[in-house]
């Protein structure tokens, strides 16, 4: 557990430790504390600790009395397949049946397998909708024991809303609903159109806190989409394009023209997905899986069926260039791996042929034999962006900046920050002074705090290391779990210098939040002497001083990034310490931040020797034969 020390400005770290000893051979504090410093000092997990200052403390020390029973261990709870093709079934009228739809499955979400089962869980459904503890309670737990199948797959409802569910229901839950309750196992909306059913009401709840006007505005505030469909600008059966009012026909995508502003429709046509249903959602970028092209809003599978029999060399070749290719179009820095196998989806898929990929053509075809190409790249180039010439969209537009992060306590954004790999957050230290151990969470893809887009994304903090650098406040944050890259979630360059910041051409810009309309402005500043904030902000050898070249509309906050754009990438050039406005009309002095670049190696070393990556066991990492895997 993190928490700040007001005293010397720095983080406390606290071990929670359990010993198991009898009074014979009890375990004393220097004991402990010898252990605990070695384990420090090898496992590199704190490399900023100062082990002088480890303090031992034992808060309790009991011994049970003979007889006592021990409490009997948990039963691990039943994980229930939800990706698998299902048999989808009529939903038989009853308690559950005013629900809009008519179809369901077994196994359930709770793991029920007989409708016996679903109808004893029924009885108890009842009473916790008719104790009111949340209002959405029927919506909710008759999509668990019921839940809807659509073409052979389960859609439960989404992580969100089942977590709002046990916040509010959590202490009065049965055990045969509680203990097999999991919403972590749910998926949510940011894992693409169709993954989940997200809550109802968004776009009623809109209109009656008074932000009607953001309804079909252009700028998708619901997790569901559903305040930007059936607009007159997009009817249905139409793609959006993820910005603004740009709507297109399904038809269009894939066709080589151009027709959203931000370029969608002609993105993700060639792609990497684990299962063909995930890439159908073209914004977001996997790094391994089957390669799938898109064709008028469908996706399908490349058949090597045609390599066999071919010379194995060539074949390889073959593959290797393909996969080049693939990883380069998708902004990956390298091939890690490539194979062909069966395919393993029993969906009804189309198909092209490996060497009408290779012509950039896509003419659907017969795969017998069901032979795919699959593969896996590594290193998505940091600083890029969709739509690299929309700098200074104001308000922020979904995806302009991918690398934003909300930083938020106990569901109060209090900070910001900025995503520099998958799991890893630049940030600053005065953010969590006097905390006292409050929860954290990171927020990716938000421009309105009120509102929640589908392709935002909410990890939790679980740890923290800061920078040794000399007079800078600049922190690593790590997340309980990586981010899906995606439009809008990739991670900003660190630049090892910023002797480039100033010169002539070089943009700079800086977010934030105008509290009156609860949206996200850009600001754009320019590097000044250092001298121009001296007699107005602490500053040090590693400050640097920007200036505001418009009048302030936003607010900084605490943690915010100081980016800059050179070569085509944006890098993060400083991070701010402390709240204030955007340069001299706002707060009536310049903007002070810390120097990101002196930084860079401490930073490069800790993601890198944190981020332990696990092994993808679906994609060899390094066979390129041509042997089913």
């Amino acid at each position: 557990m993190l928490e700040s020390d007001p005293e010397t400005r720095g983080v406390l770290v606290n071990f929670n430790i359990h010993f198991q000893s009898t009074s014979k051979h009890r375990l004393f504090a220097k004991e402990i504390a010898t252990v605990l410093e070695s384990q420090i000092k090898t496992s590199g997990l704190l490399p900023d600790i100062d082990l002088k200052t480890l303090v031992i403390q034992e808060r309790e020390h009991t011994v049970k009395p003979p007889g006592v029973l021990r409490k009997p261990e948990e039963k691990p709870r039943l994980r229930v397949d939800l990706l698998g093709a299902r048999q989808c079934v009529p939903l038989e009228a009853g308690y559950c049946s005013q629900l809009p739809y008519n179809v369901t499955t077994l196994p359930n979400i709770l793991g029920h397998t007989h409708n016996h089962q679903v109808l004893h869980t029924i009885s108890t459904i009842k009473t916790i909708v008719d104790s009111g503890c949340y209002p959405l309670s029927y919506e909710l737990l008759c999509q668990f024991v019921q839940p809807i199948c659509y073409k052979e797959r389960i859609v439960p409802p989404c992580q969100a809303f089942c977590q709002e569910f046990l916040d509010s229901c959590g202490d009065k839950l049965p055990s045969n609903i509680g203990d097999h309750l999991d919403c972590n196992i749910l998926p949510n909306e940011a894992d693409g159109p169709g993954a989940c059913i997200s809550k109802p009401g968004c776009v009623d709840n809109l209109r009656n806190s008074g932000k009607a006007e953001r309804v079909c505005d252009g700028v998708v505030d619901c997790p569901d989409f559903s305040d930007e469909l059936y607009c007159p600008y997009c009817p249905e059966k139409h793609f959006h394009c993820g910005v603004g009012k740009d709507c297109i026909p399904k038809k269009k995508m894939c066709d080589g023209e151009q027709d959203c502003s931000n370029g969608a429709d002609e993105k993700g046509c060639v792609s990497l997905s684990p299962r063909i249903s995930a890439g159908n959602y073209i914004h977001h970028y996997h790094n391994a899986g089957y390669v799938l092209f898109q064709q008028r809003g469908e996706a399908g599978k490349i058949c090597a069926e045609s390599l066999n029999g071919t010379d194995p060399e060539l074949a390889e070749t073959t593959l290797r260039n393909i996969g080049d290719s693939v990883c380069q179009a998708l902004e990956y820095s390298s091939l890690e791996g490539i194979a062909v196998g069966r395919d393993e989806e029993r969906e009804d898929i189309q198909y092209i042929d490996i060497a009408d990929l290779q012509r950039g053509e896509f003419i659907t075809t017969e795969c017998p034999t069901k032979t795919v190409v699959r593969l896996e790249c590594q290193g998505l180039q940091c600083g890029r962006r969709a739509l690299q010439y929309r700098n200074t969209s104001d308000p922020v537009m979904h995806g302009d900046w991918p690398w934003q992060v909300s930083l938020v306590r106990e569901g109060v954004h209090v900070c910001d920050g900025t995503l520099v790999s998958d799991q890893w957050v630049m940030s600053t230290a005065s953010c969590f002074q006097g905390q006292n151990k409050a929860k954290w969470l990171a927020a990716l893809g938000s421009v309105r705090l009120s509102s929640r887009a589908p392709w935002e994304q909410a990890r939790r903090i679980v740890g923290m290391v800061k920078s040794g650098v000399e007079g800078t406040d600049i922190v690593l944050l790590k997340l309980d779990s990586p981010i899906i890259f995606s439009d809008f979630a990739r991670p900003i360059c660190i630049p090892q210098t910023d002797d480039w910041v100033g010169e002539v051409g070089t943009q700079c810009f800086s977010l934030g939040w105008d509290n009156k309309q609860d949206i996200l402005r850009p600001i754009n500043l320019e590097k000044v002497d250092l001298r121009n904030c001296e007699d107005k902000s602490e500053v040090s050898v590693n400050s640097l001083c920007t200036e505001s070249t418009a009048e302030c509309t936003a607010d900084v906050v605490a943690g915010a990034g100081l980016v800059c754009q050179s070569g085509g990438e944006w890098h993060l050039v400083g991070v701010s310490s402390w709240r204030r406005g955007c340069g001299q009309l706002g707060g009536g002095r310049p903007r002070l931040y810390d120097k990101v670049s002196p930084a860079a190696e401490w930073a490069t070393k800790v993601i890198n020797k944190i981020n332990v990556q696990p092994i993808n066991p679906n994609v060899p990492r390094r066979r390129l034969g041509l042997g089913y895997q």
